[in-house]
């Protein structure tokens, strides 16, 4: 398998990574719609907002090793400048709409009115 080929495998993984931080919200925001956990969440902001920070930092973290492996393997093939920006913002665009997604989570959380649940 020649760089190239892994390269864009790489780049296509990273994209699977910037979906799943998609999906895990938008199963947390279905979650939410269940009153009982909604019930169950309405004391515990706190740790939902730790855990969507930990998680989007894994996710982050995740999208940088593998866009730095992927440039890594692609030092060989030329990018003009223009490429590389264009490269660039689509990193950039990736780590954002992880972290729009966790704040996006966070956000869920404090809508959540825990004034009828039974205490």
């Amino acid at each position: 398998m020649q760089d190239s080929e892994v390269a864009k495998r790489l780049i296509g993984y990273a994209d699977a990574v910037v979906a799943l931080s998609f999906v895990s919200i938008s199963a947390f925001g279905l979650a939410v719609a269940d009153p009982d956990i909604r019930c169950s969440l309405a004391g515990a902001l706190l740790p939902v907002i730790i855990a969507n920070t930990l998680g989007a930092a894994l996710f982050s973290l995740a999208l940088l090793m593998l866009s730095r492996w992927g440039r890594s393997l692609q030092a060989d093939d030329q990018l003009s400048s223009r490429g590389r920006k264009i490269s660039g913002y689509l990193n950039a665009g990736r780590h954002f709409l992880i972290w729009f997604a966790a704040v996006g989570g966070s956000l869920l959380v404090f809508m959540i009115d825990g004034s009828g649940c039974g205490a």
